[in-house]
């Protein structure tokens, strides 16, 4: 029996919560600022992904996947103004690896998401170079800044097997959390005018 590693857990929290920080600037819009700490969330997300991927039954995941993109769509499309959410961008690369080929249809999927080509060939080198990979990945190509370095280098230490520190329980509630949090925002703005 393996021990669950609770930094994971941890840094899904702290994914989260810079994802949260970064969709805030599209509520609050002189906020603006809040785009340079969210930077964060992206490489720690596709790392989780890519962990999740490689450990679960890959079929049932991937149709998980898939049913949160579906319903994260209409709200992150009104809060964003913008189509085709991360959740998206992983399940197209996903299909893709599980096909053994890049198809047409992943191109053109990924091509209409959030992060892009960019953000597709991140999530293709962290499955084929491992977690290391990351540290380049989250500081070269998805932010000039420091906080990609810093993300990077957070995952990688979850990777070290470390769970010495108890985890929050957010395991179960962390499937749900891309769409609601995108509700809640909407609700905020819309509460706002």
């Amino acid at each position: 029996m393996s021990t669950r590693n609770h930094w994971f857990d941890w840094l899904k929290l702290f994914a989260a919560l810079a994802m949260v920080a970064d969709h805030l600037r599209f509520v609050f819009l002189d906020s603006s600022w809040l785009f340079v700490p969210g930077r964060i969330a992206f490489p720690l997300f596709a790392f989780v992904a890519v962990q999740n991927f490689r450990s679960s039954r890959r079929i049932p995941y991937m149709g998980r996947l898939l049913f949160f993109a579906i319903i994260s769509e209409i709200p992150f499309h009104l809060l964003t103004g913008q189509t085709g959410n991360i959740l998206f961008l992983f399940y197209f690369v996903f299909f893709s690896i599980e096909l053994g080929f890049l198809s047409v249809a992943t191109i053109f999927g990924v091509i209409g998401c959030d992060y892009g080509i960019l953000g597709a060939i991140g999530v293709f080198l962290m499955w084929f170079r491992g977690s290391s990979f990351l540290i380049a990945f989250g500081g070269a190509l998805m932010n000039p800044l420091p906080f990609g370095w810093i993300s990077g280098m957070a995952a990688v230490f979850a990777d070290r097997k470390i769970s010495c520190v108890p985890a929050p329980s957010c395991v179960r509630w962390m499937a749900w959390f891309y769409p609601l949090h995108l509700c809640s925002l909407l609700l905020l703005k819309i509460a706002l005018g």
